[in-house]
C-alpha cells in the first residue's frame, strides 16, 4: 500500500531541491556571522476594536471583576468598561497578565505637571454621590489645582497630581457630576487585588507604572511585585 501511495511522487529532483534548501540555510548563516541583526518587527497599526468586539470584551472583562466592583450597579461599571475597550488598540488588552506587555490609552488625557494621564469622565448617581468629608477634599483638591495652573507658565500643562476633578454644574440643574477620573484607579478599582488597589487608592499622586510609562493602564503593571526588565518610557 505504500509503495502505490509513493509511486504518485516524482523524487528525481530531489537533489536539486537538496542544494536550494543548503543555500538557504547558508545565507541565513552568512546573515547572523555578519553581525547584523534581524530587524525588529514593526508594531500594528493603532486600530480599535468595533462596538461588537467592544462588547464581547466588556463581557469578559464582567466575568474577572473583583468583589468591590462586582457589587457596584452593574450597569454603571459595563459603561465604564465600555468606555475603557473603545480606548484601546484592539491588539492590547489592559488585562494582558503578561508583564512585557503594555496597554497603551488613546482617550482622553490631561496633563499634570508636564506630564500626561490618561483620564476617563464618570457621572454619579445619586447613591453613588461623594460624602460630605469627600467634598471637602474634593474642594481643597481644586484649590490646589487652580494654584498650581497659576503657577503655570501660559500654555504650559495643568493642574497637580490629582485622582479626580469634579466639574461645574450650573445650580437649579438635575445632572449628576460628573468627575475626571484616572484610569488606572478606575482599573485597580475594578480589577486588581486588596494589596495593589490600596496602595493605588492611598497614593496622592498619580500611579506609576511598572513599565515607566504615563499613558499605559495595563493591571499587571500596577502591581510593583511584577518584574518589567524593559522599560518603556512614553
Amino acid at each position: 500500500m505504500a509503495s502505490s501511495f509513493f509511486s504518485y511522487f516524482d523524487f528525481t529532483d530531489c537533489a536539486g531541491l537538496s542544494r536550494a534548501c543548503s543555500s538557504f540555510t547558508e545565507g541565513t548563516r552568512d546573515f547572523v556571522s555578519s553581525g547584523r541583526q534581524r530587524p525588529a518587527p514593526a508594531d500594528p497599526p493603532l486600530e480599535f476594536r468595533t462596538r461588537q468586539q467592544v462588547g464581547i470584551l466588556v463581557e469578559r472583562w464582567m466575568t474577572k471583576l473583583h468583589p468591590r466592583a462586582a457589587a457596584m450597579s452593574q450597569d454603571d461599571i459595563r459603561a465604564i468598561l465600555d468606555a475603557v475597550g473603545s480606548c484601546v488598540s484592539r491588539w492590547e488588552d489592559p488585562l494582558d497578565p503578561k508583564p512585557h506587555k503594555c496597554c497603551m490609552w488613546h482617550g482622553e488625557q490631561t496633563f499634570t505637571n508636564g506630564a500626561p494621564m490618561p483620564i476617563m469622565k464618570i457621572a454619579l448617581n445619586r447613591q453613588q454621590q461623594p460624602t460630605q468629608q469627600q467634598e471637602q477634599q474634593q474642594e481643597q483638591q481644586q484649590q490646589q489645582t487652580q494654584q498650581q495652573a497659576a503657577q503655570q507658565p501660559e500654555g504650559g500643562g495643568g493642574g497637580g497630581d490629582i485622582s479626580s476633578t469634579a466639574s461645574t454644574v450650573d445650580e437649579g440643574e438635575t445632572q449628576p457630576p460628573v468627575f475626571s477620573v484616572d484610569v488606572r484607579r478606575v482599573l485597580a478599582f475594578c480589577f486588581a487585588e486588596d494589596g495593589v488597589h490600596d496602595g493605588i487608592a492611598q497614593q496622592t499622586t498619580q500611579p506609576l507604572a511598572e513599565c515607566k510609562s504615563k499613558i499605559c493602564v495595563s493591571v499587571a503593571h500596577f502591581d510593583k511585585q511584577v518584574p518589567f526588565p524593559h522599560a518603556r518610557a512614553t
